[in-house]
């Protein structure tokens, strides 16, 4: 096992040779096996070939050199996490991102040290690059680096599907631009992560991002699921998505992102049937076969549970219909909401 072998700086380059001459296909290369320093600059040429790569202690003087790597190869996923990357390597980084021959779909910069100040070059990647998943929690963004992100999300060509900024600093004026960026027709977002942030009310803020008709973020309920005290609502989920497809308990904690039942706890002492389950994916093609493969699924028999989509494409059609009339409400002091396909404004009920 090679990745246990300490090399010297001048051994790097037979190790690259070795393993670009194997004859099997090399599919994932994780340079965290390896020690740092010189090896990374060594092992670029094998960075190239695989789909995936997982990179340790890469500081910002290596980030041209990747950039390099990332414009001319086969690379759909690197992950960067824990590097002193700054500003300055991100931004070297993003001139490779914006190459037309990138073929990059996923991309994780969590705790990199990152500022406000390399949100303008991510902003211009969103805009003309191939990324659908991009991780940059715990970084101190704050609400202008968001402010800066939310211009590339509002593009038309943005194919990005899922961002994650847990712990980026992001308070109400961020959330704010986040909400009329998933509001955005261009958006193509399915799940924002905005965990360990104080984004202003979180109702409000969750009401302005499920409730608009271009809101594109999906997601399924599961009903019939019976409550227990001090349950872990998501793994029992996930438990039970494994026997709907056919999928590894790893690859549905990848794609399923949020778990949460509606309404209050308390309510379940009082209502005969258990609050519903929203479960919301990162991967679209994931929750299209669950919904497809649940009416015939054995487990659902068994358990007595159902899945129903959130808004049918009818329902869809009536709350863009009907959106106007609740932003207006809204902003003469009313109460006014969504639900399935009719609005409700001041507590009665209104038909598209």
């Amino acid at each position: 096992d090679i990745s246990l072998v300490k090399h010297l700086a001048a051994q790097w380059s037979a190790v690259s040779f070795l393993l670009l001459s194997s004859d099997s296909d090399l599919d994932e290369f994780d340079l965290r096996k390896y020690p740092p320093s010189e090896a990374f600059s060594g092992l670029l040429p094998v960075i190239k070939p695989p789909e995936k790569s997982f990179c340790p202690a890469v500081l910002s003087d290596y980030c041209d050199d990747l950039a390099s790597v990332l414009s001319s190869s086969s690379l759909t996923h690197l992950d960067l996490s824990y590097n002193d990357l700054t500003d300055s390597g991100v931004e070297e980084l993003c001139s490779g991102l914006k190459s037309a021959s990138c073929r990059l779909e996923l991309l994780s910069l969590s705790c990199c040290e990152l500022s406000h100040l390399c949100c303008a070059a991510l902003a211009s990647v969103l805009s003309s690059s191939s990324l659908t998943h991009l991780d940059l929690s715990n970084n101190d963004l704050e609400d202008s680096g968001v402010e800066q992100l939310c211009s590339g999300l509002k593009s038309a060509p943005c194919r990005l599907e899922l961002l994650r900024l847990s712990g980026c600093l992001v308070s109400e004026r961020g959330g704010a631009s986040l909400a009329s960026a998933l509001s955005s027709a261009h958006s193509s977002l399915r799940l924002l992560d905005l965990s360990y942030n104080h984004p202003g009310p979180s109702a409000e803020l969750l009401t302005a991002l499920q409730d608009h008709p271009h809101c594109p973020l999906e997601s399924l309920r599961l009903i019939g699921l019976p409550e227990k005290e001090n349950e872990n609502t998501r793994e029992t989920v996930i438990g039970i998505l494994t026997r709907v497809i056919p999928v590894s308990v790893d690859k549905l904690r990848d794609t399923v992102d949020t778990v949460h039942r509606l309404g209050k706890k308390n309510d379940a002492a009082t209502n005969k049937m258990p609050r519903p389950i929203i479960i919301q994916f990162s991967m679209r093609t994931t929750r299209d076969e669950v919904w497809k493969k649940a009416k015939e699924a054995r487990v659902c028999r068994e358990m007595n549970i159902r899945f129903k989509e959130d808004f049918s494409k009818e329902d869809r059609e009536s709350r863009a219909k009907l959106w106007p009339a609740v932003e207006e409400a809204r902003r003469r002091g009313r109460k006014a909401f969504l639900k399935e396909g009719y609005a409700i404004i001041d507590g009665k009920r209104v038909e598209a």
